[in-house]
C-alpha cells in the first residue's frame, strides 16, 4: 500500500524546526503551515490514536508520547502533557518537541472469568 506521507521527510522537518513547547496544546506551538499539512483535517485538528504512552516524570512536569497515524505509517510526538508546579508555566521547562516513527506492538492482557454471577 503507497501512502501519500513521507513519515521520514516529515519527522526530519519537523525536527528540523525546533519547536520549543510553550503551552500544554503544543499544536499552538507550531507553525500555520506545518499544523495545516501534517496535523489537519478538514479544518479541524487531527486526532492522535494513542496518547500519554511512555510517560515520563521530572521534578516539574511530565512528558508523554502522542501517536498519529498517516496512512498505515505511526507519527510520534514527545510533549509535556503536565506541568506539577503551580508557579511554572510549560514555557518554563524549555522543552523542545520531538517527532519520531513508531510501530504498533499488540499486548495481551487478562481479566477474571465470572464465577456464579460473581
Amino acid at each position: 500500500m503507497s501512502s501519500k506521507y513521507d513519515l521520514d521527510k516529515i519527522i526530519e522537518t519537523l525536527n528540523d524546526r525546533n519547536y520549543r513547547q510553550k503551552s500544554i496544546d503544543w499544536l499552538e506551538d507550531i507553525n500555520d503551515e506545518d499544523y495545516d499539512k501534517y496535523f489537519s483535517v478538514n479544518d479541524r485538528p487531527k486526532t492522535p490514536i494513542r496518547s500519554s504512552l511512555d510517560v515520563d516524570s521530572r521534578r516539574h512536569y511530565e512528558t508523554a508520547t502522542q501517536v498519529f497515524d498517516f496512512d498505515g505509517k505511526y507519527l510520534g510526538v514527545r510533549a509535556i502533557q503536565m506541568v506539577y508546579s503551580e508557579s511554572a508555566r510549560v514555557e518554563d521547562c524549555y522543552h523542545k518537541l520531538e517527532f519520531f516513527e513508531m510501530e504498533p506492538i499488540t499486548t495481551i492482557t487478562y481479566k477474571k472469568i465470572k464465577q456464579n454471577g460473581v
